[in-house]
């Protein structure tokens, strides 16, 4: 198990992050974006819940393309300051996204979205490990999106990240929530939770 404080992974990473270079993120995301959408849990789903990617995350404008072609509904995050949490909203055609919560792209409109059929929710994040435990930005944000129902249906949770993000296993809290898949420019990972 990774010993070292979240923090300081979190810092590590993001150090690294900013040492990458333009044409290699657009070329690693490219990879992830062919590994997720070969994906049996991409290729069923009727939902997709994707995010707008900050400097140095993923870019998913292929998967986002072929949400589009496909006909898939599309989920972004969205901030609700009410509750101090996020929520989905729909992410439709050519429709603006407006600056939100942590200068986080969102869609332009009041409507917040339930998760309903088959979800695939992408999920990005600092640091991953091999039974789908997370290291995110330290806000808890995602841990609640992933505890959201979906109904008539069921929800898979797919994170994204390079390969360097992975690391064999990372202590985790009670409340973080895993993911079901990490893919990652060199592999895809199905993950098995430790005992």
């Amino acid at each position: 198990m990774i010993d070292r404080g979240k923090s300081a992974i979190r810092g590590e990473l993001l150090a690294w992050r900013k040492t990458l270079e333009d044409a290699w993120l657009t070329s690693a995301s490219l990879a992830i974006a062919q590994r997720l959408l070969a994906l049996d849990a991409y290729r069923t789903a009727s939902t997709v819940c994707l995010f707008a990617a900050l400097a140095q995350e993923v870019r998913l404008d292929r998967v986002l393309q072929n949400c589009r072609q496909s006909g898939r509904r599309i989920l972004l995050p969205a901030y609700q300051p009410e509750q101090k949490i996020y929520g989905f909203k729909q992410w439709a055609g050519d429709q603006p996204l407006r600056v939100g919560h942590h200068g986080i792209p969102e869609p332009d409109t009041e409507t917040f979205e339930t998760l309903v059929g088959t979800v695939l929710m992408v999920v990005p994040g600092l640091a991953f490990d091999l039974a789908g435990g997370r290291i995110g930005y330290g806000k808890g944000y995602y841990d609640r999106l992933l505890g959201m129902e979906c109904r008539d249906g069921g929800l898979t949770s797919v994170g994204v990240c390079f390969d360097v993000q992975v690391c064999p296993e990372l202590k985790q809290d009670p409340w973080d929530r895993p993911v079901d898949w990490v893919v990652t420019e060199q592999r895809t990972i199905r993950c098995v939770r430790m005992e």
